[in-house]
């Protein structure tokens, strides 16, 4: 099947999906699906801050021989520290976000992380996420996923220990070698304090003016 055909697939919820694939984020992950993506950011123990930007960076593993395209991945975002089974394949979870990322041209996403309400979650570092899409495996059809964790939730957006950087290992020929790279993006709080900074420039010259202003009223009043 040609990646335009699967992409088709994937957009068009009336063509029927193989028996071996479960797209619904409200039912258990079937135990056919193929453990087929590596996913090495963010790495297990990153505390994710709500309202940030996360990189979520994966790779086909040398283990698993499919045809993966890049075409749409399903992100889901679920916290169950009493999932039976392995982490591989839970055989039930608790899901609090789901994302279709479209159209993905790198084996990579820019993810928004949301904000879990305090209080909702007892245990706020079992987090996972997981990533899927439908690959060819063989000569059939096969959900093909991948998966990290745990991840810990902060339970404010103006949290700290934040993972801003990972060490990756990265390919490179034959050889195997370490990357340290961005993890986190810090774009939107760095934006909303630099407005805040320019907010407190801008008041603080109005009170000069003001001030010079009244002193200058002040001084023609009294000669």
């Amino acid at each position: 099947m040609d990646p335009g055909t699967i992409k088709e697939k994937l957009m068009n919820p009336n063509i029927a999906k193989p028996q071996t694939s479960q797209f619904d984020i409200h039912s258990k992950w079937s135990q056919n699906d193929m453990f087929c993506l590596n996913v090495t950011t963010p790495p297990p123990g990153t505390t994710l801050i709500p309202y940030y930007r996360v990189y979520i960076r994966w790779s086909k593993s040398k283990e698993c021989v499919s045809t993966i395209p890049l075409t749409n991945f399903t992100i889901t975002l679920y916290n169950n520290p009493r999932a039976s089974g392995n982490l591989n394949n839970p055989k039930v979870k608790t899901e609090y976000t789901q994302e279709v990322a479209v159209d993905v041209l790198d084996w990579f996403y820019v993810w928004n992380v949301p904000l879990i309400p305090q209080g909702t979650v007892k245990q706020m570092s079992m987090f996972y996420l997981r990533i899927e899409t439908e690959g060819m495996v063989n000569s059939g059809m096969y959900t093909v996923f991948g998966m990290t964790g745990p991840l810990t939730f902060s339970p404010r957006p103006d949290g700290v220990n934040r993972t801003l950087f990972a060490e990756v290992e990265t390919e490179e020929g034959n050889r195997n070698k370490t990357t340290t790279i961005p993890t986190i993006i810090d774009h939107e709080k760095s934006t909303a304090n630099s407005l805040t900074s320019i907010s407190r420039v801008i008041a603080l010259v109005n009170m000069i003016t003001l001030w010079i202003f009244g002193r200058t009223i002040y001084s023609l009043l009294v000669n």
